[in-house]
């Protein structure tokens, strides 16, 4: 029994980080790709149908109680999912055609995951499910379910171009998820034309897939991207995956040009025999030849219209013949710049391999120069050795000597640095306190001046009070005639002048310690902005 691609994988555990994972799920049942074989005459007009009632699919009965399974972690799972996990295609096509829950409830159902992110199309497609299943479960899926991918990124559309799904199943697929569905890759960098490739030999309709894929798909991309091989578990380019696995010639033509068909009809196996198709360490490059757009499409039309055969070739005569014979000579005048890029590229290579090899033969001159044995394993005569060996402690003694000086000199420099960063904040601090004190000082000096002008305003205020009482003692004289007579208005006028005059003269004394003060503040004001 041979085993290639995607057929490793129903014995490969679930944790390994270079294969996918595998449904949980009755895993001792879970068909060969390699051996199952289905209708490949799918037609697209099937996925608008009914299943006929006199199928055994339709006459299958079904159960109506889809809420009593759960999964493993607690949540309400569908019994759709349990019914593909177990292969029961006529229970789920019966619930699908049923009117018992509407499309909607239909389609929460199909899109439920388990764990490792499966759903009931990625089992329905990896079991190999009957093609009007799968297609009803498109259906009511959508897109969303289309493009649902498990833990690994792998696609319901990688399982179905891992396994033989019928062409009308794939451009099923493609139909909802377009190019997005096409350019998906999983874990390994592997597309759905990877896989494709990969099992090519068990695909009935292999080139019409594969075009389909590219016209689908970003064509010149997927051609170049390059995904983890099954087998070796290094990465390969779609046209390397499917020489590795004897791909038809129409089906190299598609990938890889007519230059890799005819190296492969000619006995060339797995390899290729152009040298203009090889990379470095004999693999083909990553850009494989002819990856055009537009002329590469009408090439690849014109492959399936004529039914290109093993034994076609550029040279045989027949219809057409100068036809090919043009098209073979374009071929031609496209892979020249390849060779020559390649032989640039081998050439660069080739210099850094000498240099390489050069540093190392330099190395190891210096070590057979040097030729520094171990003390322990020196014999008492290897005097000249015990002198190297000495000479390497002195030096060593000195590089520590000079790192001990080093470090000795950062620490100064640290504390040097620590030190005038301790200056620099106390004298801010101490700028602080000034800028605070002189706040202060300009404060009071402005208290002093409000009250030096109240002081001011007073005196003239008395002044002019006792100037009043002047004028009103003179006018008394001047009725009396000179002689003051002792009333009681005299009197009066006397005490008042008295306390006039003595108030006065307090208001000079407050005046003249209100401009001590006053100047004192100037004086201290002055020192501090000194």
């Amino acid at each position: 029994m041979k085993f290639t691609g995607i057929s490793l994988l129903l014995f490969a555990s679930a944790s390994t980080s270079s294969a996918f994972t595998i449904p949980s799920k009755n895993i001792a049942s879970v068909p060969n790709h390699a051996l199952i074989t289905t209708d490949a005459t799918f037609d697209n007009s099937v996925v608008n149908k009914n299943l006929p009632t006199s199928t055994s699919l339709a006459s299958t009965p079904y159960d109506m109680n889809m809420n009593n399974m759960k999964s493993n972690n607690g949540r309400a799972a569908s019994e759709l999912y349990q019914w593909c996990t177990e292969k029961r295609w006529g229970k789920v096509q019966g619930y699908l055609e049923s009117d018992f829950a509407s499309d909607m409830q239909k389609k929460q159902k199909l899109m439920y995951q388990d764990k490792i992110g499966y759903t009931a199309l990625h089992h329905a497609c990896f079991h190999d499910a009957p093609d009007v299943v799968i297609a009803s479960i498109i259906n009511f899926g959508g897109k969303d379910l289309v493009m649902k991918q498990t833990r690994d990124g792998v696609t319901a559309l990688h399982f179905a171009c891992s396994g033989d799904a019928p062409l009308g199943i794939i451009r099923h697929l493609l139909q909802y998820g377009g190019r997005e569905l096409a350019m998906a890759t999983d874990f390994g960098n592997r597309s759905a034309l990877f896989c494709l490739c990969a099992n090519v030999r068990k695909h009935r309709d292999a080139a019409a897939k594969i075009r389909l894929l590219l016209e689908v798909g970003n064509g010149r991309e997927l051609l170049r991207t390059e995904g983890q091989s099954f087998q070796s578990r290094e990465y390969r380019s779609v046209l390397e995956i499917a020489q590795e696995n004897n791909a038809p010639a129409d089906v190299l033509r598609l990938l890889g040009g007519a230059s890799a068909a005819r190296s492969m009809r000619d006995g060339g196996g797995g390899t290729m025999s152009n040298p203009a198709l090889r990379g470095p360490g004999g693999r083909a490059p990553t850009r494989p030849v002819s990856t055009r757009d537009s002329s590469d499409r009408y090439e690849q039309e014109n492959y399936s219209r004529r039914n290109v055969s093993k034994k076609d070739d550029w040279e045989v005569p027949g219809p057409n013949f100068a036809g090919r014979r043009q098209k073979k000579q374009m071929f031609e005048n496209e892979m020249n710049p390849v060779n020559i890029d390649y032989e640039r590229y081998n050439r660069k290579e080739n210099n850094v391999r000498q240099q390489q090899s050069n540093v190392r033969q330099q190395q190891s001159n210096v070590r057979q120069q040097s030729n520094v044995r171990d003390p322990r394993n020196m014999n008492s005569g290897s005097n000249e050795s015990a002198n190297d060996v000495n000479y390497l402690k002195r030096e060593l003694q000195k590089m520590n000597e000079e790192m001990q000086a080093l470090h000795k000199i950062r620490l100064q420099e640290h504390n040097e640095k620590v030190r005038i960063e301790k200056e620099i904040q106390q004298r801010d601090d101490a700028l602080k306190q000034a800028n605070a004190a002189i706040k202060k000082f300009e404060k009071e000096t402005e208290n002093l001046r409000r009250e030096k002008m109240q002081s001011i305003n007073e005196l003239k205020r008395k002044e002019e009070q006792l100037e009043f009482f002047k004028k009103k003692a003179a006018q008394a004289e001047k009725q009396k005639g000179g002689k003051l007579v002792k009333s009681g208005d005299d009197k009066f006028l006397r005490k008042e002048l008295e306390e006039a005059l003595h108030s006065l003269e307090i208001e000079k004394v407050n005046h003249l310690k209100t401009m001590n003060h006053l100047r004192d503040a100037k004086r201290k004001l002055w020192e501090f902005e000194k």
